[in-house]
């Protein structure tokens, strides 16, 4: 199962940003639906590779790299990005009926929440990355 983290343009020195996202990318059908609905921008608009990276996923999928033209790495507002994390989590704590493993989702958001909030605070730029 893919899994979604957070990775910033800088380290913060103390601390970690490798929280997990098992069950934010389980359900993220469900949350970019609900953050839509809520008027923020859904979690995977903020993803993002380094070109070297993706040109290595192509290779391992037995695609030619060299034929496939590789967007730039983006980066993003971590204000935005916590904009996003804390609206989803403020609306299923009051609708836990939402969608399923809505504790779980609320657990993985939590942590989200303190590494871009620190990532606001240092004003560093962050980004979405998948794990396959």
């Amino acid at each position: 199962m893919p899994e979604l983290f957070i990775v910033l343009r800088r380290d913060i020195p103390g601390l970690d940003p490798s929280v997990t996202g098992r069950m934010l990318s389980e359900r993220e059908p469900l949350l970019a639906r609900l953050a839509r609905k809520l008027n923020v921008v859904p979690l995977m608009e903020f993803a993002s590779q380094d070109p070297a990276e993706g040109a290595a996923l192509l290779a391992e999928m037995g695609v030619d790299p060299t034929e496939i033209e590789l967007p730039e790495e983006a980066w993003f507002s971590s204000h935005q990005g916590l904009e996003t994390v804390q609206v989803l989590s403020e609306y299923l704590q009051t609708h836990p009926a939402t969608m399923p493993d809505t504790d779980r989702i609320l657990e993985e958001l939590a942590e989200w929440e303190k590494v871009l909030s620190r990532a606001v605070e240092e004003k560093i730029p962050w980004h979405l990355a998948v794990d396959y």
